[in-house]
């Protein structure tokens, strides 16, 4: 394809083509935007769910608290970067 040729090149000088800096754009715009601001969201709700598991498992411990519920929204919270790393 085209983006294949050029991102295949040497060439730095096409990137100051406006029809090259409008294509990359609409690219960007149509399909990497949302999937990188997607798979951010998703990785930031796992962290967050990694510290509040600590926070509340190991920090806070508490026996008299089931602490299921952390363990699998832990477990829940690793199910997008697992399939995104498998794929």
């Amino acid at each position: 394809s085209f983006m294949d040729l050029i991102s295949s090149s040497d060439e730095i000088e096409i990137f100051d083509s406006q029809q090259i800096i409008d294509l990359i754009q609409f690219k960007w715009e149509s399909y990497g935007r949302n999937h990188h601001i997607f798979g951010s969201l998703m990785h930031f709700l796992y962290v967050l769910l990694f510290i509040l598991y600590v926070n509340f498992v190991y920090l806070h411990y508490d026996p008299n608290v089931d602490h299921t519920i952390y363990t699998i929204m832990l477990a829940l919270g690793i199910v997008y970067p697992w399939l995104y790393d498998l794929i």
